[in-house]
């Protein structure tokens, strides 16, 4: 097969993709795409769905200024709220609340049935070699983002 061929139908499948997911209500009105993105690192990143601004500014590539104007947006909304540490009154946490935690759980759980049925949609060796293909390619992303 074609590279060129090759990359038109990771595009299509892009494509595709995102038309599906923005026919789906997000999980809190007023909620776009890219926030889900954002909340879903912050509800990734411990157990308790905290993490440092530092933390999130490094996720998203831009500076600790951009990810707290993006904190105080969140903020407004209800979606986080600043808590400090209690072993390091310095360190300051972004956490998750109940009003979005609920919600966004559900909406999570709502794309995993859809992923599940991707999965169902293949064979034993496809879902293996997709695998495959996806911890590929997050190694070679990984590595461009080191150069």
């Amino acid at each position: 097969m074609e590279k060129e061929h090759i990359i038109d139908i990771i595009h299509e499948a892009d494509i595709r993709m995102m038309k599906y997911l923005r026919k789906q209500k997000s999980p809190v009105e007023g909620i776009r795409y890219k926030d889900i993105n954002v909340l879903n690192y912050i509800y990734k990143a411990s157990q308790d769905h905290k993490t440092t601004i530092s933390d999130l500014s490094n996720y998203l590539n831009v500076t600790t200024a951009a990810a707290s104007q993006s904190v105080s947006a969140y903020e407004k909304q209800g979606w986080v709220k600043r808590v400090r540490s209690n072993e390091d009154r310095r360190v300051v946490y972004v956490q998750l609340t109940d009003q979005i935690l609920i919600p966004f759980e559900n909406k999570m759980k709502e794309y995993n049935v859809v992923i599940g049925k991707f999965i169902d949609y293949l064979d034993q060796e496809e879902a293996q070699q997709l695998c495959k293909i996806i911890g590929k390619t997050i190694t070679f992303f990984e590595e461009l983002e080191n150069e």
